[in-house]
C-alpha cells in the first residue's frame, strides 16, 4: 500500500507526465461581483497568451458577492499553462482560478 501511495505522489509532483500538448483547456475564475475591470483584464491575458477565446460571464453567487468567468483556449506546454494561471490569478478583484 505504502509504494502505491509513493508511486502516485511521485506522478504528482511533475503533472506535466500526465498531460499531452497541445491542449484543450478551460479555465475558471471566481472574481469579486463588483469588479468592473475583470472582463477587460482577462480579455488582455487571452490576447496575451494568444488563447483565442473571449470570457463567458458564468454563475454568480447566491448573496451576488462572487461572479464566476469561463476561458477556454489551447495551451501548448505546461509553462504556458501555468503562466496563464498565474496571470488571471494576478487580475485584481479574481479570488479562484480553477
Amino acid at each position: 500500500m505504502r509504494e502505491k501511495f509513493q508511486e502516485t505522489n511521485t506522478m504528482q509532483d511533475d503533472p506535466g507526465k500526465q498531460l499531452e500538448f497541445p491542449l484543450d483547456c478551460q479555465f475558471r475564475i471566481m472574481a469579486m461581483a463588483n469588479a468592473e475591470n475583470i472582463p477587460q483584464d482577462l480579455q488582455k491575458v487571452i490576447d496575451q497568451h494568444d488563447l483565442k477565446s473571449t470570457p463567458k460571464k458564468g454563475n454568480s453567487t447566491k448573496k451576488g458577492t462572487y461572479q464566476s468567468w469561463i476561458v477556454s483556449g489551447t495551451i501548448y506546454s505546461l509553462e504556458s499553462l501555468r503562466a496563464v494561471g498565474a496571470d488571471f490569478s494576478a487580475i485584481d478583484g479574481v479570488k479562484m482560478v480553477l
